[in-house]
Parts: C-alpha cells; sequence; structure tokens
C-alpha cells in the first residue's frame, strides 16, 4: 500500500510539472483498483503495478480521476504516449474505420 502512495504522489508531482489539470487521492485511485480486483484495466491478466493516463498528458490530457488507470507495466510501456483509442487500434483491439 505504501508503494501506491508513493507512485500516485510522484505522478501528481509529474504532472504538475507538466502543467496538467487535475488531482486525485490515493483514496479515488484505490478505489478503482480494488473495482478491478488488483488486476490491469487492459489485460485483466496482470497485476495493476502502474498508473496510466487514458490520454496522455503529453497529449493534452488531465490528471483528473476520470483520466487514470490502474494497469499493468507491460499495458503501460505498450501502450506509451498513444491514446486508449490509437493503442487500441494499434492492437486489432479495435476496428479502423
Amino acid at each position: 500500500m505504501v508503494s501506491n502512495k508513493v507512485n500516485a504522489g510522484s505522478r501528481s508531482y509529474a504532472s504538475r510539472r507538466r502543467g496538467a489539470e487535475g488531482k486525485y487521492s490515493v483514496a479515488d485511485y484505490l478505489k478503482i483498483k480494488n473495482r478491478q480486483s488488483g488486476l490491469c484495466a487492459y489485460c485483466q491478466d496482470n497485476k495493476a503495478n502502474s498508473i496510466d493516463h487514458i490520454v496522455p498528458l503529453s497529449r493534452g490530457g488531465s490528471n483528473y480521476i476520470g483520466n487514470i488507470l490502474p494497469v499493468c507495466g507491460y499495458c503501460n510501456s505498450s501502450k506509451g504516449a498513444k491514446t486508449l483509442y490509437e493503442w487500441k487500434v494499434l492492437n486489432g483491439r479495435l476496428l479502423s474505420i
């Protein structure tokens, strides 16, 4: 649980440094993580040990809880600075129109 607090706190600091709007509490983050039974929001196979911004901060995303998901390191690295939609299309999880 300590690592969640440190991770959430360091993300919040990094977001402020980048000028992103919004913030979320550790309690808000843990509610989402617990709803997912601690599993990655994207693959549901691995433990969520990372925080992802659905719309990356580098692409204008916010640091509000609605833009945050608990994910595994693999999915987070794979997604990188892509939006969730771009990443799903790239991985064949959505049909390209």
